[in-house]
């Protein structure tokens, strides 16, 4: 059989009324932890299985080191597999470990809390607010911690060392498009620098002094009325009611000298070797003639209308009617936006086809190799009726899909939160192996190299193993017939021996 994990069951209802009732309640529960405890620390000679759905479910294999327990549904799970260890309380805890690789994961009723370790990198968050991350491996050392928006801390092997303790005081490096940006008391007083031009800020964005690594480099900024700077052959900027009116003649010592005329918003001049641009009534008309890259584009007005050509970008809208754009190795196109959109992309020898549907109403992805045309992963997402997913020759499909179409790429979300909705789903690969299960498996079926199991919970089961009798059963064994190759027997109120029912017919 092949092995499935998430295999999902539902919560039993309370329907006790009475004190007894709840303590011969709790004295069957506890048992099926006993035996569950027990199943799980006696290894077997084949698979098995010991199901009381939803309420109890344990499953095992030992040809691939494997034993899963399910209780309460999808509620609680213990999973065994080699080096590997699954644990959840579903949605409040999951944490899963692998001693062969050193790693581990853990999620508290997320995105509350996340903690992730692989070998010595170790990386958790808090609410996507809090984020701590540490790697000690060799040449790559460091540790960093932030609080978003007040602290902030990285360490980093061969950088100095940076800290913020918003607004009273910070120092970052390599931040903002800035090569070093600190502050005290922001937005009382900041310090800037970038490519050895130092800016103070005082009351930012109001006041600002600029100076340079020479005496010619020198400017001031009082917000927004008026502002310059200048480093002779190097730059020259002003600014006048800002946005309104803004000159800057920028990078005149390189091989692209750039010259910039900005009447905001009615027009926008930009001239260089490399590239020209005019803007008129921002950001509705522009022109774009991108020498460098080597692509021209014309928008009339933005977004609805533009036409792009060139080598590496080209392609025209017409919103939301229909548009059609290739940059680089990317092709988008849209058709009535936003109800129908396909997205072409090369990744090397990988081309990837998504098409949308009311952005994430409905999913299709697939990645294809080139050289052999094979499906290398697809991907379907029809939110929140149902999902499907083949990759490396195994197929899943499932339902409900209520939040893996929003979070498409969130393994805890799958993990965490999915199976307590998967009515239901099933697996199958290229070799006729397949398992499903129905209402956490109140109806489970599974096929594969060994035969033929399925069961409806509680009324009738049935197993076909190679080169064992077939297996009927009824109410769990209260009445079951077992039909060999030459004899029948039938098993009654549970007892382990049988009443011969004569030869069989097989």
């Amino acid at each position: 059989m092949i092995e499935v994990s998430n295999i999902i069951k539902k919560k039993p209802s309370q329907t006790a009324k009475t004190s007894v009732v709840h303590c011969y309640a709790l004295l069957a529960f506890s048992a099926f932890l006993f035996f569950a405890s027990a199943a799980m620390a006696t290894p077997l000679a084949e698979p098995s299985q010991i199901t009381f759905p939803p309420i109890f479910d344990y499953r095992s294999d030992p040809a691939i080191d494997y034993k899963s327990l399910n209780i309460a549904g999808p509620i609680l799970k213990y999973e065994l597999k080699g080096s590997e260890r699954l644990f959840a309380f579903r949605p409040l805890f999951f944490l899963s470990t692998d001693e062969a690789r050193n790693a581990s994961e853990l999620d508290v009723l997320y995105p509350l809390f996340s903690y992730k370790q692989d070998k010595e990198i170790i990386s958790s968050k808090f609410l996507f607010l809090t984020h701590f991350y540490s790697n000690q491996s060799g040449d790559y050392s460091q540790k960093s911690f932030s609080l978003f928006p007040l602290l902030f801390y990285k360490n980093k092997l061969g950088e100095p060392r940076q800290h913020a303790v918003f607004p009273f005081t910070g120092h970052y490096y390599n931040f903002l498009g800035r090569d070093e940006l600190s502050y005290f008391m922001f937005p009382l007083y900041s310090h800037t620098e970038r490519d050895g031009t130092y800016v103070d800020n005082y009351l930012w964005p109001f006041l600002a002094r600029i100076r340079g690594a020479t005496p010619e480099e020198t400017g001031f900024k009082i917000w927004p009325l008026y502002g310059r700077s200048e480093n002779p052959n190097v730059y020259r900027k002003s600014m006048f009611l800002w946005p309104f009116w803004i000159s800057e003649d920028l990078h005149q010592n390189s091989d692209n000298p750039t010259t910039l005329r900005y009447s905001f918003p009615w027009y926008l001049y930009s001239e260089s070797p490399f590239i020209k641009q005019r803007t008129l009534l921002w950001p509705f008309f522009y022109y774009v003639d991108d020498r460098k890259i080597g692509y021209t584009t014309w928008t009339f007005p933005w977004p609805l209308f533009s036409y792009t050509k060139g080598e590496g970008r080209h392609g025209y809208k017409a919103l939301p009617l229909i548009s059609d754009m290739t940059i680089n190795s990317k092709r988008t196109r849209n058709y009535l936006w936003p109800i129908f959109r396909i997205e072409d992309q090369q990744f090397g020898t990988i081309s990837q086809r998504r098409s949308r549907v009311l952005f994430f109403l409905f999913t299709d992805m697939v990645e294809k190799e080139n050289t052999t045309d094979r499906e290398h992963l697809h991907r379907t997402l029809f939110w929140p009726l149902f999902g499907y997913r083949q990759e490396k020759g195994v197929s899943h499909f499932y339902t409900l899909a209520l939040l893996e179409p929003i979070f498409q790429h969130s393994d805890s979300i799958v993990r965490s939160w999915s199976p307590l909705w998967r009515i239901y789903q099933r697996k199958w690969d290229n070799q006729g192996n397949s398992v499903s299960s129905l209402l956490w498996n109140l109806f489970w079926h599974e096929k594969g190299e060994k035969g033929v199991a399925w069961e409806l919970f509680p009324i009738v089961s049935y197993r076909h193993e190679t080169d064992k009798p077939r297996e009927w059963s009824i109410l769990k064994g209260l009445l079951s017939v077992e039909i060999g190759e030459q004899n029948k027997k039938l098993h009654l109120f549970y007892l382990p021996w049988g009443i011969p029912l004569g030869r069989s017919e097989l």
